[in-house]
């Protein structure tokens, strides 16, 4: 097997091995160490190993299991998905395992960082009342997630149409972008629509963005290459960062008298999109927003 080790830091793996066992002199397993090892079906880590940095198992597509020593004093996994030694944190879900649903754990408290981006076979999610933070972009990238559903108990998160909203439902935090339809309507209770919200959904053509809505998050609508048009509310004053980039078929924008800036990326390689009309209202055009 190959490793990249330095000062107990294991930076990289660079063999084509399935399986995978941590040597036990590693201490660190570091950002990308395995990202983009797409041959790898499971890992063992060491109880050597103190730290898992962020994007440690990034885009392991074929990953089917994570396991931890028993005697690893940070770490734990339960039915090969990695938490941390308590419970209470889910890490990372391998992204290549075959579960069509999955029902997290009634000890985790907080789902980490894209936890379960990228995952293909999952339908659905559910969501204990015990959770109190979901990390950014957790379950993002997941084409055949249908539905998130959320404990009704739960005092931080709820659900709508198998949609992941903030407890009061002002904030629209993830859509299931396995869900096959063509139209939605944001309902107007909702202020703000959080980064990565619509991130790579290629069955929605029309969104119906309600005045209420204050905030886009950036690359809310990034890469939904089959949205053709989006009314931006008079109430938005921002489009942000990356927020059309990708959206290929985009045809029609009508962008409000409200909006004083246009982020770096916002309509990036929207390549259908003949013309637009810019406010007078705008101060702010963000780097290659029209590229």
């Amino acid at each position: 097997m190959s490793f990249e080790i330095e000062n107990g830091v294991l930076k990289k793996y660079r063999g084509s091995e399935k399986d995978v066992v941590i040597p036990d002199s590693v201490t660190e397993i570091d950002g990308r160490a395995f990202s983009w090892c797409r041959s790898l079906e499971s890992v063992t880590i060491s109880d050597s190993v103190t730290k898992i940095s962020d994007r440690a198992f990034y885009d392991c597509t074929s990953l089917k299991s994570i396991a931890v020593s028993e005697n690893n004093q940070n770490y734990a996994s339960e039915k090969g998905v990695l938490f941390s030694k308590d419970k209470t944190t889910l890490i990372q879900y391998p992204i290549g395992n075959e579960r069509k649903k999955y029902i997290t754990p009634n000890s985790v408290t907080e789902i980490g960082w894209k936890a379960f981006s990228g995952c293909t076979s999952l339908k659905a999610v559910t969501i204990p009342d015990s959770v109190t933070e979901i990390g950014e972009y957790a379950l993002n990238n997941c084409k055949n997630l249908e539905s998130i559903d959320v404990s009704e108990n739960n005092q931080n998160f709820a659900s709508e149409d198998g949609i992941l909203f903030s407890k009061d439902k002002t904030t629209l935090i993830q859509y299931p972008i396995g869900n096959e339809r063509k139209e939605y309507i944001i309902p107007d209770n909702v202020t703000k629509i959080g980064k990565g919200a619509f991130y790579d959904c290629e069955s929605l053509e029309s969104i119906t963005i309600p005045d209420s809505v204050a905030k886009i998050g950036k690359g809310a609508f990034y890469d939904c290459t089959s949205l053709e048009s989006i009314t931006i509310s008079d109430s938005v004053t921002e489009i942000g960062d990356e927020v059309f980039q990708y959206c290929t078929s985009l045809e029609l924008v009508i962008i409000s008298n409200s909006v004083t800036e246009i982020g770096e990326c916002a309509f990036y390689d929207c390549e259908n999109l003949e013309s637009i009309t810019i406010p007078d209202s705008v101060t702010k055009i963000g780097k290659e927003a029209f590229y």
